[in-house]
């Protein structure tokens, strides 16, 4: 068990960089350096590179579960399972890069293709999800796919830092506006007024905060 939390950890402190700069020119000197260990260390968890991209890989998937995992829970009502989806596309754009994806595709295609899986699984559940809401009568008679693509475009490039600076807009105000729109675009106009935000409240901040410690 400590080995499985020193992995995690570790794997945590090496997502950042690897978010700027892809996988294609990481030595495994400088993973060492960036998780604050000695080169004999890291081999002891990560015997190889691609053992280590398999790791981060990993993460990412568990990043995806815990938000999608109740997508389709009946017994969570509409609102609430809206907001785990967001926050669980949030994070994708926070740690998942367009490098890291390209590098992944054409270096190591076994975990790329481990990650488009759980993509089109993860969209699978969302088109269920908006459809069954359509029929419920709780939501506007929208195209899923087209309302979850918004998500892998804007979040990236709202949390952009030059975003803020072109728009005059604070990153939280960003989040939350676009967290609006898209609240308006799903649910019927009687209904987005009764949606408890206390959790939106909560995670836009935390969320920012995340942002801000890796830039």
């Amino acid at each position: 068990m400590k080995k499985e939390e020193n992995v995690k950890r570790y794997v945590q402190l090496i997502i950042p960089v690897i978010k700027k700069t892809g996988i294609s020119q990481l030595k495994m000197d400088n993973v060492a350096m960036h998780m604050e260990i000695s080169k004999a260390t890291l081999y002891k968890y990560f015997s190889t590179k691609d053992e280590l991209i398999g790791a981060i890989v990993d993460e990412y998937i568990r990043y995806f579960n815990a938000g999608d995992q109740i997508v389709l829970d009946n017994d969570i009502n509409y609102p609430s399972r809206f907001i785990k989806i967001f926050e669980a596309s949030l994070t994708a754009a926070i740690f998942i890069s367009d490098i890291f994806i390209s590098d992944l595709k054409k270096l190591h295609p076994k975990w790329y293709d481990r990650i488009l899986e759980i993509y089109q699984n993860r969209a699978k559940k969302l088109e269920a999800f908006i459809h069954s809401g359509i029929r419920d009568g709780v939501f506007n008679d929208i195209d899923p796919t087209l309302f979850m693509m918004q998500d892998e475009v804007m979040l990236r490039r709202i949390i952009d830092p030059a975003f803020s600076v072109q728009y005059d807009m604070t990153l939280k105000q960003a989040l939350f506006n676009y967290y609006n729109l898209k609240k308006h675009q799903l649910f019927k106009g009687h209904l987005q007024n009764t949606i408890d935000e206390t959790e939106i409240n909560e995670l836009i901040p935390h969320y920012v905060q995340k942002i801000s410690q890796q830039i």
